[in-house]
């Protein structure tokens, strides 16, 4: 049985009120007020990941990664994130990296590239054997940054000037 997992773009989703519904309220002020009109809800735009963002999710994926090169799974499914944990159970984890990434389980070489931030969610690209690059989701928890997910991104050539 297949699994897939969807990573979320690296947007929140907000509800407000009807002000329609809202009670009135009365100004205790005897001059007339004016009501500013509503702008909609920006969106919340990634930036950068902060310098202890990106030493936390690096720390992460670094460990995460060790399990993996000793064959610990569990190890390995600890550093994922609670949302994870709950959909996919230790089986299908190992299956999942068995049949999908398997180029993880040989201690590949890492290279930490760029990393977008909105608040405890964050998105960093890493190169794994100078070939493949990964895209990890992750998400500030309790104990730290979690990974939340890996897709395959396609790989950017490094070019020199």
């Amino acid at each position: 049985m297949p699994i897939v997992v969807v990573c979320c773009a690296l947007t929140s989703c907000a509800s407000s009120p009807d002000p329609a519904s809202a009670p009135a309220v009365e100004s205790a002020s005897p001059s007339p007020t004016r009501t500013a009109p509503e702008s909609p809800r920006s969106p919340q735009i990634p930036g950068p990941c902060t310098g202890e963002a990106t030493a936390g999710i690096e720390d992460t994926i670094r460990s995460q990664q060790a399990e993996f090169a000793q064959g610990d799974f569990a190890g390995a499914r600890a550093f994922a994130s609670d949302g994870f944990q709950s959909t996919v159970d230790a089986q299908q984890f190992q299956q999942i990296i068995e049949a999908q990434y398997d180029f993880l389980l040989e201690d590949p070489g890492l290279e930490f590239r760029e990393c977008e931030q909105i608040d405890d969610l964050a998105q960093m690209v890493v190169r794994v054997d100078a070939s493949i690059d990964l895209r990890y989701r992750v998400i500030r928890q309790s104990e730290g940054w979690r990974i939340d997910g890996a897709t395959l991104a396609e790989a950017t050539p490094d070019v020199e000037v």
